[in-house]
């Protein structure tokens, strides 16, 4: 198994279910949503309507105030419009 596993070598499926997975089970750990939450900004652009829509959903589940990551999910969002 490997060790050593950490979010930003995540992709953007990967981050968007992990995400939603966490707030699923009801999960609340700030500094893990951080780790989270910075890495997926750069790829924001790989992420499909379904990965935003469940990144979304984890973030206001979470009542997660990452207002970098609310504001790139949604001009995302409009993107795919």
């Amino acid at each position: 198994m490997p060790t050593g596993v950490r979010a930003q070598d995540f992709h953007a499926q990967e981050l968007a279910r992990t995400s939603w997975a966490l707030a699923r089970l009801y999960f609340f750990f700030d500094p893990l949503l951080s780790s989270i939450a910075a890495p997926a900004l750069p790829p924001m652009s790989e992420f499909s309507a379904v990965d935003l829509a469940n990144m979304a959903w984890a973030l206001a589940t979470q009542v997660c105030l990452a207002e970098p990551l609310l504001h790139a999910i949604s001009a995302s969002s409009i993107r795919l419009l």
